[in-house]
């Protein structure tokens, strides 16, 4: 029926069939028949409804708001063609308008829960938590067995601080759907946020018993396992081997590649991200899609999640190609690499959530890599090199990575200050005359033994004070977990200040505030680290057993200050004390800090671009030479 034109008699089949093609994701057969109907019943509005809907799947935003304001306009009081219709225009960005489209829904249908559901989503994007809060226990109220509307609901109550509530809606989502993703992604946030990593290793590898195919799942699990001191970097090896092997796609045959063998030649570069936005990523990508050589390299961005914000138009702007490939399946995305003409793939996200490892095991160009993103190996095969430097892999830890290791000569990051960085102050020391320890990272990086080292220290240098910052200390119920988490080691509230999120400049203004910076452990800072080194306050850092603890241990040496990395947590309290109790050296270090990062190989991205495009050459030409 779906080759020829259909008579009116055959309307009825016809839409049966289409809505079977529909419901399985036939998405090809159920356009073709919708399209037919509509040429025999041009105003037939659930046919333009649907086939709006079926738009709207592939991604035809524009198309489908056309299609389904068709159907409104045909059948004003059909509820559901509102509620569609706000969802395409959410998609769309018309978010007043989607608003006032799921308002009308409800106007129609009050116990509508989609549309609740979906009208409280999107107040929480409007950041109207309390309106959202509404909309979203009403959809539960409707349907207390729906997995979506509990995760919807926890979401908006950590949106309100109210984190055990939170906590309880997720797990039972995840009671409802035990193998429900993004209710175990969102549970484990939370529980690395109270320190809780075992609990938030355990949720994913739950997830993987019930569906050990779910790749996203696998990645969450070992993400989790960076946390985990108590894992051997062996243990952690191993498992991410076994992602690797159970996302094995068929061998790709060998010379199927059709890119010219030509060791000299103009290279086309692919990079492969979900974090090309503002995120740390981006900042250490930034200034080396700046500077590379354009007369030698052709860049090629993949973005992998949806949306965007203004850092990405300025990564837009620097690349030579660019492709938003979040709804592009892995088959078809590596066809068009393919048909790109990427010589080097290069993954820059690891196992960090919207990761696209399953492409690279599809192997879609000849030579693949991993860098930046992520800091231990991808356990796929078909990645053939894994960036890294002589401190984040040290000699000898080769057997732990399924990739070759290539070493940049310097740290393999590249820092670029950021414009408008305030002035570097003098330590807050000389004019309170006490010392404050501080750390902006991450809370999911306070270990239990990271918490007992600090008070520990703080216990030692009298007077000192701690001062932690992160977004989620702005949360009520958060700064009394970790406030209970000291008392429990003998520290009072008043040796803490825990302070929320502020914008960007804002907070490089507030490492005025700080004297010494204390890295964790065994998951150390990265772009933190950078950052607080830039406005003067040393960090001192115990550099652990795997990469995701050596990161400020690759800083530090390339501008000089090796002799703020200790050996053990004994030799890093000692540090810390000493530095503490040293107000001039403080003073020195600090005025002196911004000159030294500035002229050091850390800050000199047209050395780090020169250095990289020297390796990807050399993987160039092995590929070229069939090693």
């Amino acid at each position: 029926m779906s080759h020829r034109p259909i008579r009116k008699h055959q309307v009825p089949e016809a839409f049966r069939a289409a809505l079977r093609h529909h419901q399985v994701g036939e998405l090809a057969p159920a356009e073709e028949l919708y399209r037919q109907i509509l040429q025999v019943e041009p105003k037939n509005a659930d046919v333009l409804h649907l086939l709006g809907l079926v738009r709207d799947a592939r991604g035809e935003t524009g198309r489908a708001i056309e299609l389904i304001e068709k159907a409104v306009r045909l059948e004003p009081r059909f509820a559901t063609y509102r509620n569609s219709l706000g969802v395409a225009l959410r998609k769309a960005g018309r978010l007043e308008d989607a608003r006032k489209s799921y308002e009308k829904a409800l106007g129609l249908k009050p116990d509508y829960a989609e549309a609740h559901g979906n009208l409280g989503n999107l107040l929480r994007q409007l950041g109207a938590p309390e309106e959202a809060r509404l909309h979203c226990e009403r959809a539960v109220a409707l349907h207390p067995e729906n997995f979506l509307y509990r995760n919807n609901l926890g979401g908006v109550l950590h949106d309100l601080g109210l984190v055990r509530d939170s906590v309880a809606a997720f797990e039972k989502a995840l009671e409802l759907k035990p193998d429900y993703h993004e209710a175990a992604v969102n549970l484990c946030g939370i529980y690395r946020e109270l320190g809780r990593h075992r609990e938030a290793a355990e949720l994913p590898r739950k997830t993987l018993a019930l569906n050990p195919a779910d790749a996203a799942a696998h990645s969450d699990y070992l993400l989790a396992l960076n946390y985990l001191s108590e894992c051997s970097p062996e243990e952690i090896a191993a498992e991410h081997r076994r992602f690797g092997e159970l996302h094995r796609a068929p061998a790709r045959p060998a010379g199927s590649f059709p890119n010219i063998r030509d060791p000299e030649r103009r290279l086309r570069i692919g990079y492969v991200s979900p974090d090309l936005r503002r995120h740390p990523v981006a900042f250490f990508l930034e200034p080396v899609l700046a500077r590379h050589d354009r007369d030698r390299f052709e860049i090629a961005c993949y973005s992998t999640r949806p949306g965007g914000d203004g850092f990405t138009e300025r990564l837009r702007g620097l690349a030579d190609r660019w492709t938003e490939c979040s709804n592009i399946a892995d088959a078809e995305l590596a066809r068009q690499i393919g048909a790109d003409g990427i010589d080097i793939l290069v993954d820059l996200a690891g196992h960090t959530a919207y990761n696209r490892l399953t492409l690279f095991a599809l192997k879609p160009a000849p030579v693949q890599a991993t860098w930046l993103g992520y800091f231990n190996t991808t356990g796929v095969g078909e990645i053939d090199y894994l960036l890294a430097d002589r401190f984040s892999v040290h000699a000898g830890e080769e057997g732990n990575y399924v990739e070759t290791v290539l070493r940049l000569p310097d740290s393999r990051f590249c820092y670029q200050p950021p414009a408008g960085a305030p002035e570097v102050a003098p330590p807050p020391l000389l004019s309170s005359g006490s010392i404050t320890f501080g750390s902006f990272n991450n809370l999911a990086k306070l270990s239990p033994a990271v918490i007992a080292a600090w008070a520990k220290l703080l216990n030692r240098v009298a007077g000192s004070r701690l001062l932690l910052k992160w977004k989620t200390l702005g949360v009520a119920e958060i700064r009394r977990h970790y406030a209970e988490l000291f008392a429990a080691h003998g520290i009072g509230p008043d040796r803490l200040e825990l302070r929320g999120s502020s914008p960007h400049l804002e907070m490089l203004a507030e490492y005025a505030d700080v004297d010494i910076a204390l890295d964790p452990f065994p998951f150390c800072g990265g772009a933190t680290s950078c950052e607080a080194l830039w406005m003067g306050v040393p960090v001192v850092t115990l550099p652990g057993d795997r990469p995701a603890g050596r990161q400020t241990a690759s800083f530090l040496p390339v501008i000089g200050l090796q002799e703020l990395i200790a050996g053990n947590v004994a030799e890093y309290l000692d540090m810390v004390a000493g530095l503490a109790a040293d107000r001039w050296r403080l003073a020195a270090l600090r005025a002196g800090m911004r000159e030294r990062m500035a002229g050091s190989p850390l800050c000199d991205a047209r050395r780090f671009t020169a250095n990289l495009e020297s390796l990807y050459r050399d993987m160039w030409r092995r590929w070229c030479e069939g090693t």
